[in-house]
């Protein structure tokens, strides 16, 4: 590695960039933060630094229709990323923080150069740091196979302390000053840093390239597994993900396993049903949130997570389950956090929601499928009509895989 490199990461949102640089040029190395989130201004930093490389947490182009199936990029595939999070072929479909990203791409390769901006996800990319799986049925790239990363909002999860841990480890590894906490409480922030460390990581050969050259490849760390830097944090940060496999149906009615809860035309904050699957993040690997207006809220027990959650529609006079989500948290008005506190600057839902009429449901995996429910629950399927959660067991062996 060059050792008057500089590495730089930059952030996306909509209406600012947070960029961020290893400077190895001066001794001891160092981080440096852009003074501004003005894009222009960032731009004129990036392009002043005279940097080694830029990595950019977000898309690098449009999807060239190369997974015809999915309609999405080949790497989205192989990483699981779907709903509005998938990048569709035509830019007129994508949020506004990807337009700025595959624009921003374009601008900074015209700049500096092909070879030195590329893509990285942040989720992925942490996850890369405890362990990458290949696997061929389906074709997927399975970071964090054991399922240690939590969360990174909010922070009380422990996932943003997780992430800054795992960061400081590198950092110290290759003897670069450590900024200050306070430097590092945005959770944007910290993901720029995070392709700043891909950057060393890919100039030190340590890296694999997900995806297809035609529609974009995304860098992630190859040969790491820093499991053992969780393993030294306390509190909530050492926990790992519950695994989908791991929480069996139990079968006993008064032993509920989850709700179900109708969609149709009175789905989240009036979305129907296409853009409720839509906007639901499609990957076993992944976590979100669903929100749940409390005139929907699931009642008739103090069931706590981690629990299913079905959502449902009516194909004719049946009932039919289309997704399944492993619910791990439930945040309700009175925590007092804000949407932009748990779902950031890339939130997914179109709508806006009633603050004090709200619960978000963090979940940990998603499946769609259709199947009938009264081949699943148990005693009865729900009934027809809109309405609140209604608490559910399912029948012997009958939960969904993750496979399915």
């Amino acid at each position: 590695m060059d050792e008057a490199a500089r590495f730089l990461g930059v952030d996306v949102g909509t209406s600012r960039l947070l960029a961020t640089s290893i400077d190895f040029t001066v001794d001891p190395p160092i981080v440096r933060f852009a003074p501004s989130t003005e894009h222009g201004k960032v731009v004129d930093w990036i392009r002043s630094a005279e940097p080694t490389s830029v990595a950019i947490d977000a898309p690098s182009g449009w999807s060239k229709g190369l997974r015809r199936r999915e309609g999405r990029r080949v790497v989205d595939a192989l990483f699981g990323v779907g709903g509005l999070y998938g990048t569709p072929e035509n830019p007129g479909e994508a949020p506004a923080w990807m337009q700025v990203s595959v624009a921003l791409h374009q601008q900074l390769k015209g700049a500096l150069g092909e070879d030195r901006v590329f893509e990285v996800h942040p989720t992925a990319g942490f996850r890369s740091l405890l362990g990458v799986h290949f696997a061929s049925e389906p074709e997927r790239v399975v970071c964090d196979p054991k399922h240690r990363l939590l969360p990174g909002r909010p922070r009380s999860r422990g996932g943003q302390d997780q992430r800054v841990a795992l960061l400081a480890a590198l950092l110290t590894e290759w003897g670069v000053v450590m900024p200050s906490e306070e430097a590092l409480e945005d959770v944007d922030r910290v993901d720029a840093l995070l392709g700043a460390c891909l950057g060393c990581l890919r100039a030190r050969g340590q890296i694999h390239q997900v995806g297809d050259p035609r529609d974009g490849l995304v860098v992630i760390a190859s040969d790491r597994d820093m499991s053992r830097v969780l393993d030294e944090l306390p509190g909530p940060s050492r926990r790992s993900r519950p695994s989908l496999a791991s929480v069996p149906p139990s079968g006993i009615a008064e032993d509920i396993d989850g709700f179900a809860l109708p969609l149709g035309d009175r789905g989240p904050g009036g979305l129907d049903l296409k853009r409720t699957l839509e906007t639901l993040a499609t990957h076993p690997e992944g976590n979100g949130f669903f929100p749940v207006t409390l005139h929907g809220r699931l009642g008739g027990t103090d069931r706590p997570p981690p629990f299913d959650l079905v959502l449902y529609s009516n194909l004719g006079h049946i009932p039919a389950m289309r997704a399944l989500l492993r619910v791990t948290h439930v945040y309700t008005p009175q925590d007092g956090l804000a949407r932009r506190d748990l779902l950031g600057e890339r939130d997914p839902w179109p709508m806006s929601f009633d603050a004090e009429q709200t619960q978000w449901l963090e979940y940990d995996h998603a499946i769609l499928q259709e199947s009938d429910l009264d081949e699943l629950i148990m005693p009865d399927a729900p009934p027809s009509r809109t309405g609140s959660a209604i608490p559910f067991s399912w029948l012997p062996g009958a939960r969904p895989s993750a496979a399915a």
